[in-house]
């Protein structure tokens, strides 16, 4: 069990947690290769995301596994995928 494993089960999440649960997120969702998903990534024009139909999903995955609300119009703003972590943790820490 690395360190990020052992932090996530203790409840505690870092942002280099965030990531790696979105990044796992995104590649299921998408098909995407993990290592493909970087914090500088384009969720549409790298990733090929479709923001009408694998967001919503996305969204939902991370809710459920991170236990935060976020509001999908904040969401459909994020570029990136350090965008979509940033929102992540700052809704957390509301």
């Amino acid at each position: 069990m690395n360190m990020y494993s052992a932090q996530a089960l203790s409840g505690q999440k870092s942002p280099a947690d965030t990531f790696l649960i979105v990044q796992q997120i995104i590649a299921e969702t998408t098909g995407n290769d993990v290592e493909d998903i970087t914090l500088d990534a384009d969720l549409e024009e790298d990733l090929g995301m479709n923001m009408l139909h694998e967001l919503p999903a996305i969204v939902m995955k991370i809710q459920k596994q991170i236990d935060v609300k976020l509001p999908i119009q904040a969401v459909r703003e994020c570029a990136t995928v350090a965008e979509l972590v940033e929102l992540i943790d700052d809704e957390r820490e509301l």
